[in-house]
């Protein structure tokens, strides 16, 4: 008995021990996994708030490549997409917690090859091993949309008007504001931004309107482009005189078949009067143009402009015709005909009028006594100016804002926007 009772206490304990045992060690391996499953939840927040962050930083480098293209587009709108290298990815950007990275992907890997291709662009945000990618579609507006500026049969910023008279159909307008001083007869409606002073007017007045779109610095670029020089140094005296310049006509040297022509007068005036020009003359760097006498002036194409300059422009013209046998020229040669008529004599006189769009990168000035007739748009970024007794008739023509030419429409295939819809997360 005393055997057997020993032996059972002796089980008992063994068996407690046991127990004490199996529980030491579910508690150890309760304490382990709570520290495990704390480090998990420490590693899990981390990657969360990693996450979040580059997420933000993705959305940063959209918002900053988007504005990147927004001034490429306003300092060159219609050249930008040259800025840009499709598929080549920036450097990265430091920006709190972490960078980001942006790339712009055309269909064709070329940015240049079609203003209207769409495109994307793709934003990476990087925090510690973390990365996020956010993508936005992009596409151009519609080509060719005309500057509202050839809605008006002159524009300028500024207009001054002294004791002189000016006759249009169609609405004058400035970007700023106009004077009228002394007997100045303006029979025209008159819109302008901030005012209109002065008296003598007699259309309709508008203040507060929207200012008129004007072109930008790349309204020459096709015409420099496509255009034929003349050397300024081999014109005489400075003075476009006695002659025909057309597409079959260049006295100085290989014709245009657009008749665009271009001549750099390094800081130096030009004069053009008592001539005949079919095509569009780009005057560069010129101090002043001076338009004077008699002057019979056409585009080559019908919505091309008929001159385009940087420099001041002074109209000093008056009411008589240009007159062959007066300037012993013959303005209608075989290859330049006036109404399908090409002679050899010297008899025929012609209208004394610039039919075209006339851009002036400058002040435009009416000469005191000048009588000038324009068929087309004038357009000046700066003044324009009518002096004592001299008249301006101007006769609109809507074949430009129908047609813009080159350099007067809002940039081939528009701004570029993003498509709704289309931001979305990039997984690779």
């Amino acid at each position: 008995m005393i055997y057997n009772s020993t032996l059972r206490r002796n089980h008992r304990r063994g068996t407690i021990y046991l127990m004490v045992l199996s529980i030491s060690m579910i508690i150890t391996i309760i304490g382990l996994s709570a520290v495990a499953l704390g480090r998990i939840n420490t590693r899990t927040g981390t990657a969360s708030g990693d996450w979040m962050k580059a997420q933000a930083l993705a959305r940063s480098g959209l918002e900053f490549a988007l504005h990147k293209i927004e001034i490429e587009v306003d300092a060159n709108p219609t050249t930008w997409r040259q800025a840009f290298t499709s598929n080549l990815e920036s450097s990265p950007i430091t920006l709190g917690p972490g960078t980001f990275t942006w790339v712009i992907k055309d269909p064709t890997n070329n940015m240049s090859d079609n203003p209207l291709d769409p495109f994307t662009v793709i934003a990476t945000g990087r925090t510690n091993s973390t990365a996020y990618k956010l993508s936005i579609e992009m596409k151009t507006g519609p080509a060719n949309t005309p500057l509202n500026c050839l809605k008006s049969a002159i524009i300028s910023e500024l207009m001054n008007f002294q004791s002189c008279t000016l006759n249009s159909a169609q609405k004058i307008q400035a970007n700023d504001k106009t004077w009228a001083t002394g007997s100045s007869q303006i029979n025209a409606d008159v819109n302008a931004v901030t005012g209109i002073k002065g008296v003598g007017y007699n259309g309709a007045n508008r203040t507060g309107v929207t200012p008129y779109d004007m072109p930008g610095s790349s309204v020459y670029d096709y015409y420099i482009k496509q255009g034929t020089s003349i050397d300024y140094a081999s014109i005489p005296f400075s003075t476009l005189q006695n002659l025909v310049i057309s597409p079959a006509n260049n006295p100085f040297g290989t014709t245009n078949t657009e008749g665009i022509y271009v001549i750099n007068c390094n800081s130096n005036d030009l004069i053009i009067t008592k001539c005949r020009i079919v095509g569009t003359l780009v005057i560069q760097n010129a101090r002043t143009v001076y338009i004077s006498d008699e002057v019979t002036w056409e585009p080559a194409y019908p919505n091309y402009p008929a001159l385009l300059t940087n420099g001041m422009l002074h109209f000093q013209q008056n009411n008589r015709r240009l007159n062959e046998s007066d300037a012993n020229a013959n303005f209608n040669p075989i290859g330049t005909p006036w109404k399908g008529q090409a002679e050899i004599d010297k008899g025929d006189d012609y209208p004394n009028v610039i039919a075209g769009l006339i851009y002036v990168d400058d002040n435009i000035w009416v000469a005191a006594d000048a009588d000038v007739t324009l068929e087309g748009v004038l357009v000046s970024t700066h003044a324009f100016e009518m002096d004592d007794h001299s008249s301006l008739t101007i006769l609109y023509r809507d074949t430009y804002f129908n047609n813009p030419p080159p350099g007067f429409c809002q940039p081939i295939g528009g701004p570029p926007r993003p498509i709704p819809g289309s931001l979305q997360r990039v997984i690779n």
